[in-house]
């Protein structure tokens, strides 16, 4: 069953603070009876994509209540074949000003791991983990990195939160072939992206 994380203000997604996370019925229900604003934003807990939208484009509600309200508070729903639809084939992300991400020199990052001896690259990694987090990013806790098989799944999380976080223009699985190949190098690339998006 699909489930959707809900942040009641646009304000409140920047800032990655989470009201709930329930399933899709449950959602439907909550913006129908007023318990979830139809403003909210709501993402959709998928591990790969996610649309991330108001509640009033996922649920058919409008932002603003019509003028002649239905007896059937269901008459204000998609069918289900539009709202699959809309899932699937959507990928507009909407409007926000997210706060920057920390500006840093892509050619610090590149070279300071080697005067580290690679404690650079892991305090960078878990600096710019937190930052994402803070913008609706699930990366999950940095000590998955020192577990086999499980610090591939954490460098992949880490990739769908680059995608996030730049808007589609890094993607997830561009961002964790960087690290898995080119390793320093490929932070330098990303850290490059994050920048771009201090810069917007």
């Amino acid at each position: 069953m699909t489930k959707y994380r809900v942040f009641l203000t646009t304000s409140e997604y920047q800032r990655g603070i989470l009201h709930d996370v329930i399933s899709e019925e449950a959602l439907f229900s909550k913006v129908a009876s007023g318990e979830i604003p139809r403003e909210a934003v709501v993402v959709e807990d998928q591990l790969f994509t996610g649309r991330i939208c108001k509640a009033s484009e996922l649920t058919g509600c409008p932002l603003s209540p019509p003028k002649q309200a239905s007896a059937d508070p269901t008459a204000v729903f998609l069918n289900p074949e539009s709202l699959t639809k809309s899932i699937k084939d959507s990928r507009e992300p909407i409007a926000t000003n997210h706060t920057p991400m920390k500006q840093r020199n892509p050619i610090a990052v590149l070279f300071l791991p080697f005067f580290t001896f690679g404690i650079y690259g892991l305090v960078w990694t878990v600096k710019t983990k937190n930052e994402m987090n803070q913008r609706g990013a699930k990366i999950p806790t940095a000590w998955l990195l020192i577990i086999p098989l499980a610090n591939i799944y954490w460098m992949w999380v880490y990739g769908t939160g680059v995608a996030l976080v730049t808007k589609g223009a890094h993607s997830a699985l561009g961002s964790f072939c960087l690290r898995i190949f080119l390793g320093p190098i490929g932070s330098a690339i990303t850290q490059n992206e994050f920048n771009k998006v201090g810069a917007g």
